[in-house]
């Protein structure tokens, strides 16, 4: 019997990956997943490059030192401009850490299928959202929004006076040198990784995974959510009322014979507000949800949840099987950047308020 943990939505939160460390010199764990969202707030680190020196310099020698397999998946905050080069990089079939986008990885024996994009929902265009199915309709407020610029290694800090920003469209000020503005609706404002990320569907990518080997693969772990599920729904405000929000084409491509038989995932942080934390589908599949909420900001960064899974990689012909799955929260400690990061947000928030009544 092997162990396989699974993580996500650490967004820089340093008593998270605290308590990832404990849980694995605890022992019994013999892989890591961690399944996006792994860079810091934008809050305090608001660029690529920022975000690049704080995972090589908190983040990355944490997770090399795992005496076991250890793969990171991108999610959709994380920057294309950075994953670009880690999927180059972090390559070593020595080297027991990897960095994932989409792919069939085999781990501990058994494929496991691993996937970072996410739909697109009323949120602005980022780096790791595409659409969702063939028939799906992109929002109007998703089909513009900001993207970043690869192969920027440096520039003057934020602040100088050389350095240009875009032009103020959000709470946070974006740079320009390593941001640019995109439309769905004029291709020539995206840039060619984007057009060529954008040329397939969350559905065509989960269905051609899906199929790549003779027989499926056991586990998948996703950053989105499978639509109509324990695992996508989103809260309100005030915690009373929840919807699906999740991706209607990975749902699809989860139908059929060819179905994991489970499922583990992240990005949505308080889907299981009310407790529930797994279902079984209809063709089988358990879907589990991680629902852990690193944002620095955020109450609930008190919780550190992870999801174990564990695989009898020898079972039903070598296929393998998902002999027990469970959802594991730890207290932590308020993370030291918490009181900087809320003075940074009520900064931009007073400053965005300002230029709003100025639009007015």
């Amino acid at each position: 019997m092997k162990r396989i943990l699974v993580a996500s939505d650490f967004h820089g939160n340093s008593s998270h990956l605290e308590a990832l460390q404990e849980r694995v010199a605890a022992g019994g764990v013999d892989a890591v997943v961690f399944a996006g969202d792994l860079s810091p707030s934008k809050l305090l680190y608001p660029t690529p490059q920022l975000a690049d020196e704080y995972l090589r310099e908190h983040v990355f020698p944490s997770l090399c030192q795992f005496k076991c397999p250890t793969y990171v998946l991108a999610g959709n905050t994380d920057f294309w401009a950075n994953s670009e080069r880690y999927l180059q990089e972090f390559t070593d079939p020595v080297s027991q850490f990897k960095f994932v986008v989409a792919d069939v990885v085999s781990v501990l024996g058994v494929d496991v299928l691993m996937y970072g994009y996410v739909h697109h929902n009323p949120t602005p265009l980022k780096d790791g959202i595409k659409a969702d199915t063939a028939t799906s309709v992109t929002e109007a407020g998703s089909r513009r929004g900001v993207v970043s610029r690869v192969g920027v290694s440096s520039h003057p800090p934020l602040g100088d006076p050389s350095h240009p920003m875009l032009p103020r469209t959000s709470v946070y000020p974006m740079s320009a040198l390593s941001f640019q503005e995109v439309d769905l609706s004029d291709p020539s404002t995206l840039p060619d990784w984007k057009r060529q990320q954008l040329g397939t569907t969350i559905e065509d990518d989960l269905v051609s995974l899906r199929d790549k080997h003779a027989t499926p693969p056991l586990l998948w772990v996703t950053h989105d959510a499978p639509y109509d599920t324990v695992a996508d729904r989103a809260w309100n405000w005030t915690m009373t009322e929840s919807t699906h929000r999740g991706s209607e084409g990975m749902r699809n491509a989860l139908e059929g014979p060819r179905h994991p038989a489970a499922l583990v995932c992240g990005h949505f942080h308080q889907s299981c507000h009310q407790g529930e934390e797994e279902e079984t589908l209809e063709s089988g599949t358990r879907v589990c949800t991680i629902s852990n909420e690193g944002l620095l900001e955020a109450s609930g960064a008190r919780q550190c949840s992870m999801v174990e899974v564990d695989i009898d990689p020898e079972a039903r012909d070598g296929r393998g099987a998902v002999t027990g799955m469970r959802r594991v929260v730890t207290e932590v400690a308020f993370p030291p950047d918490l009181a900087r990061s809320e003075e940074v947000y009520q900064g931009y928030m007073a400053e965005w308020n300002q230029i709003r009544r100025q639009k007015k």
